[in-house]
């Protein structure tokens, strides 16, 4: 899972540095997993719980982050998000979720901006009212 938290200060960046884990969790059943709740309280209730999970981490002394990343598991596995929801949304067929190489475009590509007088047309004949 990737996590990206664009913030404009700097100062306010909640996940500072770039680091990962691969936690070996073990999750019976991912593919019967039925919410009880719908799409968007889902994406917000993970968003929600990996900015808890990246204020846990900012508070932890910057030279032991390793240690803390390796036992998250075990220290806060209420702040790792639920592998069951997060299979369960990466395989749902809906339009709120794009996959990274669409959030990429949009960034990317540039804007499309036409005037209003790209629009018009025949030409006008008269551009300066005052030949």
């Amino acid at each position: 899972m990737t996590v990206d938290l664009d913030l404009k200060h700097i100062a306010d960046r909640l996940f500072n540095q770039w680091s990962f884990r691969a936690l070996e969790i073990q999750v019976h059943r991912l593919e019967a997993y039925e919410p009880s709740e719908t799409v968007d309280k889902l994406i917000v209730d993970l968003s929600t719980q990996l900015v808890k999970l990246g204020a846990h981490i900012r508070k932890q002394p910057k030279m032991s982050v390793k240690k803390v990343l390796d036992s998250l598991h075990e220290r806060v596995p209420d702040l790792l998000p639920n592998q069951a929801v997060v299979h369960y949304l990466l395989e749902e067929e809906d339009c709120q979720m794009i996959l990274p190489s669409e959030y990429l475009d949009v960034y990317q590509t540039p804007f499309d901006v036409r005037s209003d007088t790209d629009l018009v047309w025949p030409l006008p004949t008269r551009l300066f009212p005052y030949n």
